[in-house]
């Protein structure tokens, strides 16, 4: 999938405002690719230099509630085992 597809109205939708930075979720991420969540986190795991706090970070239990009342469009769950993590145009984007 190239960039411009992936910065498609589909994407659009899915961000989502924390911490005053534009962020989709890993879920919404992993949809994109077609892959699990789990391999997306897999990936940030295995490759923690290459995802410095601009890149990605994890959403605190209050972030995480206000998206789920208020924004019925994002992919976050919290029955997730896991802390949810979002990434920022950088880290989607990046190579």
């Amino acid at each position: 999938m190239g960039m411009k597809e992936l910065m498609s109205k589909d994407v659009e939708e899915k961000l989502l405002m924390v911490r005053n930075v534009e962020v989709i979720a890993d879920a919404d991420v992993a949809a994109l690719y077609g892959v699990d969540t789990k391999r997306i986190n897999g990936a940030v795991r295995n490759n923690l230099d290459g995802f410095p706090r601009d890149y990605m970070f994890e959403l605190t239990n209050s972030e995480l509630q206000y998206l789920r009342t208020k924004i019925s469009s994002t992919n976050v769950s919290t029955m997730n085992r896991n802390s949810t993590k979002v990434l920022t145009e950088k880290g989607l984007l990046r190579k």
